[in-house]
C-alpha cells in the first residue's frame, strides 16, 4: 500500500484520504509488549523459528519469500 499511495492520491485528486495503519499498529504492539515486560529494544536483527506439523517444504519455500533465510530456522514437529 505505501508504494502505490502517491499514485492513488493523484488519481483521486485528493478527494479520498488514505490511511496506512501500520505505524499506529506497531506502536500499539510496542506498548502492549512494554506493558508485559516483553519488549526488547535491541538494535540488531533477531531470528525467527518456524514450526510445522505438515508441509515443511512448502513452509520453507513460502517463508523464504519474506524472511531472511539466514535468520530463520524451520523444524518439523509432531503434536
Amino acid at each position: 500500500f505505501p508504494f502505490v499511495q502517491p499514485l492513488l492520491e493523484e488519481l483521486t485528486s485528493g478527494r479520498i484520504q488514505f490511511i496506512d495503519p501500520a505505524f499506529e499498529t506497531s506502536e500499539l504492539v510496542r506498548r502492549r509488549l512494554e506493558g508485559k515486560d516483553l519488549f526488547n529494544p535491541q538494535k540488531t536483527a533477531g531470528t525467527v523459528s518456524l514450526y510445522f506439523t505438515k508441509d515443511i517444504e512448502l513452509g520453507d519455500t513460502l517463508s523464504a519469500s519474506f524472511l531472511n533465510t539466514s535468520r530463520r530456522s524451520i523444524e518439523h514437529i509432531t503434536l
